[in-house]
């Protein structure tokens, strides 16, 4: 059972571990051993680790203690809170009880908010092309160095590696079509990226197409 999704900044996973480990030929004693797995990713990652480290620094708080676990719960309550049945409709749920089962499950922790992050303004193009331009030109050397710098390989690597890419998740296209907008060019959403992984297969398969022919060419001669 999932809830969020793997570009989201929380995550929660909860899966029958004992199941995995045994169809992983593993030796599991347990009879029943089920996993609650939160996933945090960017920002929220960035302040639960700090918080994280802090009780580790503080003497007065046990390694692996009840204030680590408890605040695994506290996180845990955070991303899922499971209501009693109610006659509230879904944007006002937050106004019904807690499961007494849930609760309890949790060891009663209280609510706690998971940490807030700030939304940071996106970096102009010319920053972005800054910090991109030193990992693509290592990535494009890598790719010419592979096809043992046959240009024309070279540029059917590039537009597969264009191709492979597409379409582009919320944020990306996001971005995307700020950095268009800031180059005074027209927005584009996932269908025209979709057209543009269409051409740009149809131009791959003509390359290809049109290499191996002049290599047959050059065979003979």
């Amino acid at each position: 059972m999932q809830f969020g999704t793997h570009h989201s900044n929380k995550m929660l996973v909860i899966y029958d571990k004992r199941k995995e480990q045994l169809a992983k030929k593993n030796f599991c004693e347990k009879a029943y051993w089920v996993r609650y797995e939160m996933r945090f990713r960017n920002e929220v990652a960035t302040a639960i680790i700090k918080k994280l480290l802090s009780a580790y620094i503080d003497v007065s708080i046990p390694v692996y203690g009840l204030n680590i676990k408890q605040y695994a719960y506290e996180l845990l309550y955070g991303i899922l809170d499971i209501k009693v049945d109610n006659h509230y409709n879904k944007s006002n749920q937050n106004k019904a009880e807690t499961d007494s089962l849930w609760k309890s499950f949790l060891n009663n922790v209280p609510k706690v908010p998971l940490p807030k992050i700030e939304k940071q303004p996106i970096k102009s193009f010319a920053e972005y092309e800054r910090i991109a331009t030193p990992y693509a030109s290592a990535y494009l050397l890598y790719k010419f160095v592979e096809v043992n710098a046959d240009t024309y390989l070279f540029q059917i690597e590039l537009l597969k590696t264009i191709r492979d890419n597409l379409p582009f998740s919320k944020s990306r296209l996001y971005r995307l079509n700020v950095y268009l907008k800031e180059l005074n060019l027209a927005p584009v959403d996932n269908n025209k990226l979709e057209q543009i992984k269409a051409n740009l297969s149809h131009k791959i398969e003509e390359k290809i197409l049109l290499y191996n022919q002049l290599n047959q060419i050059k065979k003979k001669d």
